[in-house]
């Protein structure tokens, strides 16, 4: 008789841990999505940084000038041997293709030639006002020398000031002035035609 009431407790008493054990797993599960949980991040459109991008002296071709808060293009059409066009979200993971259409090159360096972009905002003010934003669209248009350095980069995004055509240097976004329509248009049509071809390899550029 002892030894079944014996038996009886030790029963109890582990059913009692267990469901000790079962309710502490399921407080740790509920727990967990409450901590540690920010606000979520921006997305990186994986555009170049700005240090990547123009940034006067640092740039191994000189391809602009730049005079108090005006930025005046100046890309040597000879010295570019291919460029590359970059878009978020078309392009998926890549972000880039290669455009070697001469014709396509000399329109686009055309557009921007001889054009001032004025300062309008700094970079980090730019990402502040975007903190917790994901999604978006943007463009870039690089061209590159036979050696593969970088003689100039133009980027198009709508959340930019003005219309949204911009390049970045000296960590401030400089939009370009007069009308923006034709090279909007330009970038459009060869995402859309680029959009299948595949990413170029990486090159250690």
């Amino acid at each position: 008789m002892q030894t079944s009431k014996l038996k009886r407790a030790a029963i109890g008493l582990a059913a009692a841990c267990a469901c000790l054990v079962v309710l502490g797993v399921v407080l740790v599960w509920v727990a967990l999505p409450m901590t540690g949980q920010g606000p979520s991040q921006p997305r990186s459109d994986g555009l170049p940084k700005a240090s990547d991008g123009a940034r006067g002296g640092d740039s191994a071709v000189a391809w602009f000038s730049l005079e108090g808060d005006a930025l005046t293009v100046k890309i040597d059409e000879d010295s570019v041997s291919y460029a590359e066009v970059y878009n978020y979200p078309t392009f998926g993971p890549s972000g880039r293709r290669s455009l070697n259409d001469a014709a396509a090159i000399k329109n686009l360096i055309g557009l921007v030639n001889g054009k001032t972009f004025t300062a309008a905002q700094s970079v980090s003010a730019w990402n502040k006002s975007r903190e917790g934003y994901v999604g978006g669209y943007s463009s870039a248009v690089s061209f590159f020398d036979e050696s593969g350095s970088r003689c100039g980069i133009i980027q198009f995004n709508p959340g930019f000031p003005g219309d949204g055509v911009a390049i970045i240097a000296q960590d401030t976004i400089y939009c370009m002035d007069d009308d923006q329509a034709a090279l909007i248009d330009a970038l459009d049509e060869l995402v859309g035609r680029l959009r299948d071809e595949q990413p170029p390899q990486e090159t250690g550029r």
